[in-house]
C-alpha cells in the first residue's frame, strides 16, 4: 500500500483523563487523510478494554461511529484489580481510499480512593471481598 495512514485525534476522552464507576464518555475523534482532508465518521470504530494486572478484558467491543455515548465505567473487577486496573479506549480510523490505517490509544485511570480499616481490638482480620485484611490496613478501591 502506497500513501500516509490517517492522522487521527481524540478529542474525547481527553489526555489525562479519568473516572469513577458510573461515569460516562461520549467519545469523539476526528481523523485527516493524507491531503489534509477530514474522514468521515463511518471510516471510524471504537473499542474498549479494561486492563487489570498483565490482562484485559473487553470492555466495549469494535463499534462503529463516531461522537457516541459509551458504558458507563465499571467497578473494580475485584479488591486487587482495584490496584492495577484502567481503561484503553482505542480509535481505529482506515482511509477507504488508500487502505491505510492508524489505531490511537489512550489510557484512561480510575479515581483511586485510599480506605484505612482499623479494629478495636487492632490485629483481627476483616474480609474485604473475599481477601482477608489484617487490621489495621490500608487499602485502594475506586
Amino acid at each position: 500500500q502506497v500513501g500516509t495512514p490517517p492522522v487521527v485525534i481524540m478529542d474525547s476522552p481527553p489526555e489525562n483523563a479519568t473516572f469513577a464507576v458510573g461515569d460516562v464518555f461520549v467519545v469523539l475523534g476526528r481523523a485527516l487523510d493524507q491531503d489534509g482532508n477530514a474522514l468521515l465518521d463511518s471510516t471510524m470504530r471504537w473499542e474498549i478494554r479494561q486492563h487489570h494486572n498483565s490482562h484485559y478484558h473487553p470492555y466495549m467491543p469494535l463499534t462503529d461511529g463516531n461522537n457516541f455515548a459509551v458504558p458507563p465505567a465499571p467497578e473494580p473487577e475485584d479488591f486487587l484489580a482495584a490496584t492495577n486496573s484502567h481503561l484503553e479506549f482505542l480509535l481505529y480510523v482506515q482511509d477507504r481510499v488508500t487502505g491505510l490505517s492508524t489505531v490511537l490509544s489512550r489510557t484512561v485511570m480510575p479515581n483511586t480512593i485510599p480506605v484505612s480499616i482499623d479494629s478495636s481490638p487492632s490485629g483481627l482480620e476483616l474480609w474485604v471481598d473475599d481477601y482477608p485484611v489484617t487490621t489495621p490496613a490500608s487499602i485502594v478501591t475506586w
